[in-house]
């Protein structure tokens, strides 16, 4: 088995097991959320995502401000938890995808008062959740912690049919996610929205805009694209009495094969003069399972979306030359190099290859036979 760990923030790390062992361990120091891929010899994988290393969960005492303010956001109350048996002082901030340089400076806030054990953070956006960290400078510790509530927020809207497509090939960062915002509105409404880290609250970049219809739903289809992480997409309006609150969707994941897709094939059987009686049988590694297979003339792969995708890896065929396509789970397409199947020359004179001709009132007929091309007979 080989084990691979990957994290939100960044993390990456892989243990090749040649000795066949079952388990493994990895130091992971660092808060976060990471998923553990295991794969085997023959590349199959099993894939345990969302697994969130952080300090114990009741470190801190999250208070969130029930008041909803669309246009200078919400207000959350972060308190030391009586688990915490310390003099400071200490330093809060918003988790954002790494852990910032010990206090002073950056991006800390200091307590709200010299000993009070609690600081105010403002101009959150509606909707999210938040995870925040506690410095306690007398220690060198860091605390982390997630609100169990989101910001509140005045949108009605809500979101649904969210479906994500993982990254197809090693490397190609092209995941992507649909998902159809909803109204109850009885006038359109424009929304933008933006695809964020779900841990760090850090935007991928990745934007969009688009009216509600009153009563209705916007479709968002392929919003990409996306490297390997956690993400949800925050849909804020733009118009109308709740301009600026936003809601979210579920948190969804993008990830990729642990090893990139490959393909092998061969030439099993050369082809006679019956119909398709060459044979090529193909291999397929790595990538995600299951795989489907295609056999064509050309070296342009099929778009994932041709019918003609099947599980099949052999092929019966006549001569020709020829390329074994194969598309993994997550959509990730390899070829072969072209592959020349013949006519298997010990048969070829063995063919009864007729033809008839007329010359001089005269019929000839041609044949092959075991030690000549062709002879002819009266």
């Amino acid at each position: 088995m080989n084990y691979f760990v990957t994290g939100t923030n960044g993390y990456s790390a892989t243990e090749l097991n040649a000795s066949g062992t079952t388990s493994t361990t990895f130091d992971v120091v660092d808060f976060g959320l990471y998923q553990i891929n295991v794969v085997d010899s023959n590349g199959c994988s099993v894939l345990v995502q969302d697994v969130l290393v952080a300090s114990p969960p009741d470190d801190l005492d999250i208070s969130i401000n029930a008041t909803v303010d669309c246009v200078t956001g919400g207000e959350v109350i972060v308190n030391i938890g009586t688990t915490l048996v310390s003099a400071g002082p200490f330093f809060f901030d918003i988790y954002r995808g790494v852990i910032p340089p010990a206090p002073p400076g950056g991006t800390w806030v200091a307590e709200d008062s010299p000993g009070s054990q609690s600081a105010t953070f403002t101009g959150l956006i509606p909707g999210v959740t938040y995870t925040f960290i506690v410095y306690d400078v007398s220690t060198g510790c860091s605390y982390f912690e997630t609100a169990t509530a989101p910001v509140p927020t005045n949108s009605t809207l809500t979101t649904s049919a969210l479906t994500s497509n993982n990254i197809t090939c090693v490397g190609s960062a092209d995941g992507n996610v649909s998902f159809t915002v909803n109204s109850v509105y009885l006038v359109s409404t424009d929304v933008d929205y933006e695809i964020f880290d779900a841990l760090g609250l850090t935007t991928s970049g990745v934007t969009g805009t688009g009216t509600v219809p009153a009563g209705g739903s916007l479709s968002v289809s392929n919003l990409g694209p996306l490297p390997f992480g956690n993400y949800f997409v925050l849909v804020t309006e733009t118009t109308g009495p709740n301009a600026g609150c936003s809601t979210v969707t579920i948190p969804f994941n993008i990830t990729e094969s642990a090893i990139d897709l490959t393909i092998s094939a061969t030439v099993d059987s050369n082809a006679n003069c019956n119909p398709n009686s060459g044979v090529i049988s193909a291999i397929a590694e790595n990538g995600t399972a299951p795989y489907v297979y295609q056999l064509t003339t050309s070296a342009v792969p099929p778009l994932a979306s041709d019918p003609s995708w099947a599980s099949a890896s052999t092929f019966n065929v006549n001569a020709n030359n020829y390329y074994v396509h194969v598309m993994d789970a997550y959509g990730c397409i390899k070829s072969t190099p072209v592959l020349v199947l013949p006519t298997d020359p010990g048969t070829r004179n063995r063919c009864l290859c007729e033809q008839s001709m007329y010359s001089h009132r005269r019929k000839f007929r041609n044949r092959c036979d075991l030690n000549h091309d062709w002879y002819a007979s009266l």
